[in-house]
This record gives C-alpha cells, sequence and structure tokens, in this order.
C-alpha cells in the first residue's frame, strides 16, 4: 500500500512539472519526401488564416467595455491565446486538416505512406518524440517548409519575444538583446525543445522562432506597427503577410538539422534513399532559386560564430551534399530547370477567402471521443478505464493526424482495489477521423474531474468497502498519463482517515 500511496505521490508531481514547463517534445518534418511532387502556392491561404485571427483578435479587444483602455500588448496576448497550445498550436492543428491548404501529405492514405517512409520511420519501438506525426510540407512563395514552422512562429515566437523584451529592459541595445534572444534560442532548440528530446535540432525552427519574434514585435513596436488606436478602438493597419518572414531556411532539406548520434545513424539510411532525386530539374530549379534569395540572416551568423568557436557543430555534416557518393553528384540542368512558379503580389488581404475561412472556422459538429486507460492507481492498485467525451470540432476536418476535442467528459474505473464513476471536462488532441470510436493516441490531454469512489477487495491494498467523494486532475503526454486526487469518505468505519489521496499511472486517458 505504500508504494501505491508513493506512486500517487509521484504522478501529483510529475503532473504539476508538466504543467509549469514547457513540453519537451516537438514536431519534425521532411521536405526531401516531397521532392518530385507539385505543390500548389498557400500563401493567400496562410495569410488569410493570420489576417482572420488578427481580426478576431481585435474585435475581441474592442468588445470590451472600455477597449481603450487595452494596450497595443493585451491585443497581442490575445492573438497568441487564440493560436497557441501545447506541443500542437492551434494554428498549426487547422493547417493539418482544413481543405484549403495545399499540403503534401494531404489525405488519409498519403499520411500512411509518409508515416512509413519519412526520414524519421527509422525509430525504437519507445521512442516517444516519434508516436508523434511528422508533419507535412506546404509551399509559400517558392519556398517549401513543414506546418511546424508556422506552430514555432506563433509559439517559439512569442517566447523569443519575451526574452527580447526583458533584455532591453536590462539596458542592452537592441543588437545585444537580439544576440541574447538567439542564443537563448538555440539553447532551448538543442535541449527541451527538439535535441534532448527527438534527438533533432531544427536550424529552420531557429529562423521560424526569430521571425515570429519580429511579427510579434512590429505587432507594436516600431515607427508604422501593424496595430493602432484609433477613436478609442484597436484597428489593423496593415495586413500580415507570410512572404515577410519566410526564406529558403525553413527548408530542412536545404538547410539540415543537426542530429543527435543515436538519431543520425537511423536518419542517414533514408536520406541517402534521396541522393539520386537531388537531380530532379525541379529540385535543381528550387535550390538555385533558394541560393538567389539567400542571405546571412541573424540566426546564421550566431551559428556561424559558434560553431567557428568549436560550441556548436558544423550542420553541413548532415546535408546530402556531405554524404551522397560522388556518382549521384547533381549535373548541370541549365534551361531545363526553370524558376519555381510564385504568386503575385496581392494589393490587400483576400476579404472572399477570409470569410470563407471564418465561415469553415464556425461551422461546428458535434463528435463523439470514446478514450481507453490502463494503468498503476491507488487505491485501485490495477484498473482500466472506459469514457467518452461530447466535443465540438469544425465540420471540415477529417482529424486523421490529429484534431483537438474539447467538451463534458462521463468516465468509469474499475481495478482490484475499487472503482469509479467520474464527470467532469476534458481536453484531448489526437487522430480520430469519423469512422474511429476511440482515439487511443493521445498525443496531449488535461482534464478535471469529480468521482464517486467505491473501494472493495481484502483492504490488504486500499480501505475496503467504503464510498468516497472527491475531485481529480487528469493529464496526458504523449500516451503516458498521470492523474491525482483527493478523497473524502462518505461512509465505513469511524476509525479510518476521513482524507484519501488518490493517483495513478498509466496509458491513454
Amino acid at each position: 500500500m505504500e508504494l501505491i500511496r508513493a506512486l500517487a505521490i509521484a504522478a501529483a508531481a510529475a503532473a504539476a512539472l508538466l504543467l509549469a514547463v514547457p513540453t519537451a517534445f516537438g514536431l519534425e518534418t521532411d521536405q526531401h519526401y516531397a521532392w518530385g511532387y507539385e505543390l500548389a502556392d498557400a500563401t493567400e491561404v496562410v495569410n488569410a488564416k493570420f489576417n482572420l485571427e488578427l481580426e478576431l483578435a481585435v474585435r475581441r479587444i474592442n468588445a470590451r467595455p472600455d477597449p481603450g483602455s487595452a494596450s497595443c500588448q493585451d491585443v497581442a496576448r490575445q492573438l497568441r491565446r487564440q493560436l497557441h497550445f501545447v506541443i500542437f498550436q492551434d494554428l498549426e492543428v487547422w493547417a493539418l486538416n482544413s481543405e484549403l491548404l495545399p499540403r503534401l501529405p494531404a489525405t488519409a492514405e498519403e499520411e500512411a505512406r509518409y508515416r512509413s517512409s519519412n526520414l524519421y520511420h527509422i525509430h525504437p519501438r519507445l521512442d516517444f518524440a516519434s508516436w508523434l506525426p511528422t508533419v507535412p510540407t506546404i509551399e509559400v512563395n517558392g519556398i517549401r517548409f513543414g506546418t511546424d514552422k508556422l506552430a514555432h512562429v506563433v509559439s517559439s515566437g512569442w517566447r523569443w519575444h519575451d526574452n527580447y523584451l526583458r533584455a532591453l529592459k536590462r539596458g542592452l541595445s537592441p543588437a545585444e538583446a537580439e544576440a541574447v534572444t538567439i542564443r537563448d534560442g538555440i539553447f532551448w532548440e538543442r535541449t527541451g525543445l527538439g535535441g534532448m528530446a527527438s534527438g533533432v535540432t531544427s536550424q529552420g525552427d531557429l529562423e521560424a522562432g526569430y521571425q515570429g519574434m519580429r511579427f510579434y514585435d512590429q505587432l507594436c513596436r516600431g515607427d508604422a506597427p501593424t496595430l493602432m488606436l484609433t477613436d478609442g478602438y484597436w484597428r489593423v493597419r496593415r495586413p500580415f503577410d507570410i512572404r515577410l518572414l519566410v526564406s529558403p531556411e525553413w527548408d530542412e532539406s536545404y538547410q539540415p538539422p543537426w542530429y543527435t548520434r543515436a538519431r543520425w545513424r537511423r536518419v542517414r539510411p533514408t536520406l541517402l534513399g534521396y541522393c539520386e532525386r537531388r537531380a530532379l530539374p525541379s529540385v535543381v530549379a528550387r535550390q538555385r532559386y533558394y541560393h538567389s534569395l539567400d542571405r546571412v540572416t541573424p540566426v546564421d551568423a550566431m551559428i556561424e560564430a559558434l560553431v567557428a568557436e568549436g560550441r556548436l557543430e558544423d550542420p553541413q555534416q548532415f546535408s546530402l551534399d556531405a554524404n551522397c557518393p560522388d556518382a549521384a553528384a547533381v549535373p548541370d540542368a541549365g534551361a531545363e530547370a526553370p524558376e519555381p512558379e510564385r504568386p503575385p503580389t496581392s494589393a490587400g488581404p483576400n476579404r472572399e477567402l477570409i470569410d470563407q475561412l471564418a465561415r469553415r472556422g464556425s461551422d461546428l459538429e458535434h463528435r463523439y471521443v470514446g478514450l481507453l486507460g490502463l494503468g498503476l492507481a491507488h487505491p485501485e492498485v490495477v484498473n482500466g478505464s472506459i469514457g467518452v467525451l461530447l466535443a465540438e470540432v469544425p465540420a471540415e476536418y477529417p482529424c486523421t493526424t490529429v484534431c483537438h476535442f474539447q467538451g463534458p467528459l462521463l468516465q468509469l474505473q474499475a481495478g482490484v482495489g475499487g472503482g469509479r464513476l467520474s464527470a467532469g471536462w476534458a481536453r484531448v488532441l489526437g487522430p480520430k477521423p469519423r469512422d474511429r470510436a476511440f482515439l487511443t493516441d493521445v498525443h496531449i490531454g488535461f482534464g478535471f474531474k469529480g468521482s464517486l469512489l467505491r473501494t472493495w477487495g481484502d483492504g490488504s491494498h486500499s480501505p475496503s468497502d467504503q464510498t468516497f467523494l472527491g475531485g481529480e486532475f487528469e493529464i496526458t503526454v504523449v500516451r503516458v498519463n498521470f492523474r491525482a486526487g483527493i478523497f473524502y469518505r462518505l461512509d465505513g468505519d469511524e476509525g479510518s482517515a476521513r482524507w484519501l489521496p488518490a493517483g495513478g499511472i498509466g496509458w491513454g486517458f
């Protein structure tokens, strides 16, 4: 019984820790996989999505009794709340599901092939980071990148922006504050947000984080900030344009990530399989186009300095050019390699597309989400659970890769030492197509529940034949579940303790 009690305490501590720190798991992407495939340009769709979210943030601030008293940072924080979540930003969930966004892979069949053959498909069975999906590729202004870069703009970008402002408050110059912020970003990408978790440190993620910092900074600062206060109401001064943020560095087939030794052993065989594709005219053309656009960015400059100091490995050792045999060298494609097509420059936001995205986002349907769990717990010892969550999801979302499901939860649990009936609210993320009853691959989830607990058995592991009423908190990160709660005894032996701590660890939700 003491072991089970210790388990309950450990579960509570783990849940608190997971809430207190950013998640250590990131999502990976593979642009080599898209070589040889055509992709429609997504510039207008991405711009429309960002401009819609800007409009919604301003509208929500202006709906307050005194919108003029809100600061520009209040509007920025509102925008960030709309786009941000743990691991899967709301913006990325949209990018993985919207029918309007051209991407590769796009269908369930394409996703299955991608999952089984991309750079990261070779991994140990208990590699937690690999249980998360490898995200698709989109194209903006002739530049290809993973949808995770959009998430880094709105999530990492906010952290970078926060660090930048704090550095300025400490008296650093803008250049010094930027350098400190980039160093901090590299540290986090090489530790908790990338290298230590997945074995992958992405230069593209760093570039997206830096551009996210610029995006948030330009909302409220500078000579002509994006947001302005006029006649007591907030307005958007100029539309968002993703092309001002995107650069060739976002394409991980052009600027390779760093890999840990263990990850590199598993990635390299698949990477070598792309050697022959380098000679494709479309690939040669895109590489030339990238070279014509490429500039030494502040992130590039910092990486080059750290490599020169011996504090970072040279990431080019992980490139195709450094690993493909000489026989696979890329020939001169000459006139056979036209520059990738780019969309015409738009005079402003696409109002029709923004309105269409708004309609699709508000067209919600109810979906029942079945949930299963199995674990070790106090007082049940070993228990299993089954539950159902009622969620509202945009009707267009297929949810084959991931969706957010949140709403009321009803759950039944039973084990060796007791059982409980719970009701509450939960939010879970994972893949659950319409034709599947249960969401078994929970990427992340959390919930609050009120529970009626009844104990049974011989009493060797828990107080037997007693009824308790209490509350619980539950969190799942990449299928691993932690639960902690406290219960008040309603009946039973008066000599027994009135309060019963409960908790557990297991799989599912």
